[in-house]
């Protein structure tokens, strides 16, 4: 019998409304078939109940764990050693050990055991080199943390991957010196595990968007006990007189500086040991840390032409300019802490 053309365009509309192509997953119902582990990821982070407004800011690797590799770490490294870690190899480390070795050891690019073994996905080579002086806080000379090298690993280790979210959460927000994030480096045919991992541990990675980013909830310390005896009074502030007032007016600023005397909030200061070591502060801010953390850009917190990038670290500089060529957005390495 044949039907009419209105419930033909009836059962037309109810077959689309069914069909799974207009159906849009969302994280709660699982990684899509085709996701992208970064996209999914940050789709994660977006359904979290914190919201976008306090995730983490992304930023270059190299600006928090890149130090030069020191000359007993070059000497430490071999090859026989770094394979054994990515191998899963825990009898030769153990043996390097008793030889009296340390597992902190680096290569000149700043490649770490701890990197071989993210790479090589072998969970308990990384726990024992951790255990012997290696540490999940660095990253090569291109910025690659070893987040960056878990997930580039041809045969993943969620395990090691999650471990490196639970303690460094920031590496899944770094980038390396090509502007690639670690989820970025995922094999194609890891991509769909990646993302049921991404999945499956969903709860515990939205804590990256929290205002303080905790894979584990803290612990609630018991408050102190309640004291009958009243507190010392607090010590009397020191005068700026004398040797204190003549040390402060030498670090005044000559012309940056209405009047060059210690009264009022704030003032100019510069440090003899950079020609751009300059900073506002309160004089007696200055006055209590003392001579030797007087200066913010001596104690690595301001960046300037002694501690800078390109000054510290030329090779990692010329690299540095080389891979961010076309990328705006980056920082110069004479804008970044060594």
């Amino acid at each position: 019998m044949a039907t009419s053309a209105p419930a033909q365009r009836m059962e037309a509309q109810n077959m689309d409304v069914a069909s799974p192509k207009n159906q849009h997953p969302t994280p709660t119902n699982g990684p899509p078939p085709d996701a992208a582990p970064l996209a999914y990821f940050e789709a994660i982070l977006k359904d979290s109940p914190h919201g976008t407004s306090n995730a983490m800011t992304r930023f270059q690797a190299t600006h928090f764990w890149w130090s030069d590799p020191t000359p007993r770490q070059l000497t430490g490294y071999d090859t026989d050693l770094a394979a054994a870690a990515r191998s899963d190899d825990v009898s030769s480390l153990e043996k390097a050990v008793a030889d009296g070795r340390c597992l902190d050891a680096r290569n000149k690019y700043g490649e770490s055991l701890v990197h071989a073994a993210c790479y090589g996905s072998a969970p308990r080579a990384l726990a024992y080199v951790l255990r012997h002086g290696g540490s999940l806080k660095g990253c090569d000379a291109t910025g690659r943390t070893p987040l960056h090298y878990a997930c580039a690993a041809r045969t993943p280790c969620f395990e090691i991957a999650l471990q490196i979210l639970a303690r460094e959460p920031r590496q899944a927000h770094a980038f390396d010196a090509r502007g690639k994030r670690a989820l970025s480096s995922v094999p194609d045919q890891n991509r769909r595990a990646w993302c049921e991992f991404i999945y499956a541990n969903r709860r515990a990675l939205r804590g990256l968007a929290s205002p303080e980013p905790r894979l584990v909830p803290p612990r609630v310390a018991s408050p102190p006990p309640v004291s009958t005896v009243a507190p010392p009074p607090p010590p009397a502030a020191r005068a700026l007189d004398g040797d204190a007032a003549r040390w402060l007016r030498g670090m005044l600023h000559p012309t940056k500086n209405a009047v060059l005397d210690l009264r009022g909030s704030y003032r100019v200061f510069k440090c003899f040991r950079g020609p751009d070591h300059e900073w506002v502060e309160a004089p007696r801010t200055v006055f209590a840390r003392g001579v030797s953390q007087a200066c913010p850009c001596c104690r690595g917190l301001q960046v300037s032409v002694t501690n800078c990038v390109a000054t510290r670290a030329p090779g990692v500089a010329t690299a540095w300019r080389a891979a961010t060529r076309n990328a705006p957005s980056v920082p110069p390495p004479e804008r970044c802490l060594a």
